[in-house]
């Protein structure tokens, strides 16, 4: 990227970043709830120190800052736009009251932008929102591109080329901008009410929670840690959710042992044992569904993957969650080990993920059982009181807080 401040031509224009959106631009007479959950969103992720006027046009958000942004708050703005849910794509624009001043404006910038000075080809891609403009979108791209052509000596290439200018006219006048960057789609966080993720600390659970960000969810977590709770509040799992964190406003680590469940499972039969890994699903999900409860949680999310290992077989699947009092969400249901592992690499938590740890897991059955019956998991649980192991873990809850990280 060039450095902002060779841009100095145009201090006397406010700096404007252009934000596109594609799924809440299908909304219909309730799309301003999502415009301004994603301007609210925005507001979070951006210091205040960097001043802003965010306005919606022609389905587009626009914001303008109050001043030129130094390279590394150009930086931390481009960072908050690109990991907010609901933004398509984003870019740096200037804009123009008119055709005039437009022709001259982007003769001065590109004159000084050095991809476009090497580049051997170019083409002018022009949006032309506001319908009412006298001129159509190919009579646009034809007299900027002869105009550019002119000036630079440079050839147009309509297919493949080395530049692309981009004009948006809307109903205040021309926007123009070089470079696109990706958003990661979706809807903004917080639309869609909250929901507690069991994150285990494995590469599941992170995306699962990723996943129902993108869906529109404010998500907190809840983890079940062995050993100490100093332990787990400096463990890998604390860093995954803070690495989370940076894709929601703000977000909270709820932190339960399961030594009460451990004390009571070793009363258990011989031949419950393959059935162990099951009760403890239901007591995570029984003290999950609890505390959700409490805390207002629309519902809870795993990253339970149907067949991916012998817990999560349809059977087991169905006798874990036996009688939950609360609405379950498995967004992985449907994706493959790989799949979710491309994620993990994508949103920066796999690394995290691999990296060993002392978790629940390390009590589970050597052989569990991949078959079972609602009934009889019931049983065992009623037999080890779980209901009573339930209020023991949540006496001893922790809580960390995550306030937006960019």
């Amino acid at each position: 990227m060039e450095n902002i401040k060779s841009w100095a031509f145009l201090l006397s224009f406010i700096m404007l970043f252009v934000v596109s959106y594609s799924e809440i631009g299908l909304k219909g007479k309730n799309r301003s709830i999502f415009e301004k959950k994603l301007i609210k969103n925005l507001s979070a992720k951006i210091p205040e120190s960097l001043k802003f006027k965010a306005s919606v046009s022609s389905m587009r958000i626009l914001l303008e800052f109050s001043n030129e942004l130094s390279n590394d708050e150009f930086r931390i703005v481009k960072e908050a736009l690109s990991s907010a849910f609901g933004v398509s794509w984003f870019a740096q624009a200037w804009k123009a009251i008119s055709y005039e001043k437009l022709a001259g404006l982007l003769l001065e910038s590109l004159s000084q932008n050095k991809q476009f000075i090497s580049a051997g080809s170019f083409k002018i891609n022009t949006i032309r929102s506001d319908k009412s403009y006298h001129k159509t979108s190919v009579q646009l791209n034809y007299e900027l591109g002869a105009l550019v052509s002119s000036h630079f000596s440079k050839k147009v290439k309509l297919k493949s080329p080395d530049f692309v200018v981009e004009v948006i006219v809307n109903s205040k006048g021309f926007l123009y901008f070089f470079e696109r960057h990706q958003g990661p789609g979706g809807l903004p966080v917080g639309v869609e009410g909250k929901v507690l993720c069991l994150l285990s600390g494995g590469i599941d659970s992170p995306v699962a929670a990723f996943l129902m960000m993108k869906r529109g969810c404010s998500v907190d977590y809840l983890h079940f840690y062995a050993g100490s709770s100093s332990e787990a509040e400096n463990s890998k799992v604390f860093f995954m959710a803070e690495m989370l964190s940076r894709f929601q406003p703000s977000s909270r680590l709820f932190l339960v042992p399961y030594n009460h469940f451990y004390k009571a499972s070793l009363g258990l039969e011989n031949s419950q044992a393959r059935f162990e890994v099951l009760v403890f699903k239901r007591f995570l999900l029984e003290t999950a569904s609890c505390l959700a409860q409490k805390k207002g949680y629309l519902g809870l999310v795993t990253g339970d993957s149907l067949g991916q290992v012998s817990s999560q077989t349809l059977d087991n699947l169905k006798s874990q969650s036996e009688g939950i009092g609360c609405f379950l969400l498995r967004p992985l249901v449907g994706y493959d080990k790989h799949e979710i592992i491309e994620i993990a690499k994508r949103i920066g938590t796999y690394s995290l993920s691999i990296e060993k740890y002392k978790d629940c897991c390390s009590i589970f059955a050597k052989s569990p059982a991949t078959k079972s019956r609602p009934e009889f998991i019931g049983q065992i649980a009623e037999q080890i009181n779980l209901k009573r192991i339930v209020k023991l873990t949540l006496e001893d809850l922790k809580v960390l807080e995550f306030p937006q990280n960019i």
